[in-house]
């Protein structure tokens, strides 16, 4: 185990970069401006995942983490105008660039539908949403990544980094879903399902 991380929680997020690069290039979509939007937003979310695991293979260990919450918010995002927003607040978003909700209220109208009813989405921010915080915008625990024993060092408790990996991993494979049912492309939203049980679930 390489410090803060496995290489085979590595190679199971490289397997994952490949493999959506692969399957959503070209995808195509409705061509209202709802549609790119959301296709928009979870293609940076894919984008961002990518971003971390590059990030981690050039040896960088803040930087990864920092892009953690843009990757979760972004995805949360692109859901919320596909399924929630108002032909109003599309259009008031392309006009002013304004977006109003914030990444909670977001959570909750989506959770109003019956298909994140579960509680997974705000599950994943209210157990996420500090630590994340504190990795983008320069918190304590990130800190803690570049000082060790009294000198600067790049530190990782073992298993953190492949705590974030997973974390990551699971956000891209449903922004990846979500974009293949968006392009109504049930067989590639499936075919994305199956490729994570067997290549990127732990």
């Amino acid at each position: 185990m390489k410090e803060g991380y496995s290489s085979d929680a590595l190679d199971r997020a490289k397997l994952l970069v490949e493999f959506i690069s692969n399957e959503l290039d070209g995808v195509q979509f409705d061509g209202n401006v709802r549609s790119a939007l959301v296709g928009s937003y979870l293609n940076i979310a894919t984008d961002h995942h990518a971003g971390i695991i590059l990030l981690v293979v050039s040896g960088l260990i803040a930087p990864p983490f920092a892009l953690l919450r843009p990757l979760m918010e972004t995805y949360v995002r692109g859901l919320w105008i596909g399924y929630c927003a108002t032909d109003e607040t599309v259009e008031r978003l392309v006009r002013e660039e304004k977006f109003d909700p914030k990444i909670g209220q977001m959570i909750a109208d989506l959770e109003k539908l019956e298909a994140f009813s579960a509680g997974a989405l705000r599950g994943s921010w209210d157990s996420q949403n500090t630590i994340l915080h504190d990795y983008t915008h320069g918190g304590i625990a990130l800190l803690s990544t570049a000082y060790k024993s009294d000198e600067i060092s790049r530190h990782l408790d073992p298993g953190v980094m492949d705590s974030a990996l997973h974390f990551a991993n699971a956000i891209a494979v449903l922004a990846a879903q979500s974009m293949a049912i968006l392009a109504n492309d049930e067989a590639m939203a499936i075919k994305i399902r199956d490729f994570a049980k067997t290549h990127v679930a732990a």
